[in-house]
């Protein structure tokens, strides 16, 4: 099954937050952060069932080179990104 992906506002911030971020300490390494988080998207849409379930109905996926995962929902053929979590952040913040 192929699926949707739905970015909500806390997964926007989060984004738009992380790549300020980034960007203040070098465009490259936004950049790069950028482009991992398109490629964990993009395997989602194929594999979003892949990843193990942290909490019931909410599963997690870490972003590769990075200290941060995506946090996300499954409802029909709609992944629903919750956040982009930080995992140096207490976990008690992820949504």
């Amino acid at each position: 099954m192929v699926f949707k992906i739905f970015l909500e506002s806390r997964a926007k911030e989060d984004l738009i937050d992380t790549l300020s971020y980034y960007e203040s300490k070098s465009l490259k390494v936004a950049e790069k952060f950028y482009t991992k988080v398109e490629e964990t998207l993009d395997y989602l849409i194929y594999y979003a069932y892949a990843f193990e379930e942290k909490r019931i109905a909410k599963y997690e996926i870490p972003i590769k080179g990075f200290p941060y995962s995506v946090v996300y929902e499954i409802d029909e053929n709609v992944i629903h990104v919750l956040s982009i979590f930080n995992t140096h952040q207490n976990p008690t913040k992820k949504p």
